[in-house]
């Protein structure tokens, strides 16, 4: 985290825009994941048609990960410290959890409640703590801004899976499929709503 946090804060130096730069991460990447399935893996797209209705959820999976929550990571770590960030990112698989007994309908057992009630109860405490600690490095607003995109993440990859266990292609050309358009759809919103020069 310290190094994706020196990273980002050299990016946020020439560009201010998080959508910028989660964009221009998520194009680029999803490209090179394109260009490699297509001229070695000999990807034929003519022959293994994803559905109307995965293909949407396909889109959708890239907007919500690598548009809103790669973004959101990016403006995040600004106002995160990395150990904050780390902490926040091991709220994931809890997370995951209760989305998927919500959306999924997927039953909890009595241990794995208690061990996510546990977790969940052990890990926030923390995050508050070393937040109102660090010296103005991480603030509640930036902490709200990286856990709800930990939220988007966990919720995108709950599609993917879906998606994945419908469709012959492999991940990462489907992934690279996601990457690119939400990385596109990140750049043509950095490029639409403009972040105001500090003066």
């Amino acid at each position: 985290w310290a190094t994706l946090l020196f990273m980002n804060q050299k990016m946020m130096f020439f560009c201010a825009h998080p959508f910028f730069i989660g964009g221009l991460r998520s194009f680029s990447v999803g490209v090179l994941f394109l260009l490699y399935n297509f001229l070695f893996c000999k990807v034929d797209i003519k022959k293994n048609i994803l559905s109307k209705s995965d293909f949407k959820l396909l889109l959708a999976f890239g907007i919500i990960v690598y548009c809103f929550a790669v973004s959101g990571v990016a403006l995040g770590l600004d106002y995160v410290s990395p150990v904050v960030a780390s902490f926040l990112y091991a709220t994931g698989p809890f997370v995951t959890a209760l989305l998927m007994y919500f959306f999924k309908k997927e039953n909890l057992s009595r241990r794995k409640t208690y061990g996510l009630l546990i977790g969940f109860g052990a890990i926030i405490p923390v995050i508050l703590s070393i937040s109102g600690k660090s010296g103005g490095s991480s603030t509640i607003s930036g902490v709200i801004v990286f856990f709800v995109s930990v939220v988007f993440y966990s919720y995108g990859w709950i599609l993917f899976k879906d998606i994945l266990s419908r469709s012959s292609y492999s991940s990462s050309f489907l992934n690279g499929i996601a990457m690119s358009s939400g990385g596109a759809a990140a750049l043509l919103i950095s490029v639409l709503f403009k972040v105001p020069d500090e003066s």
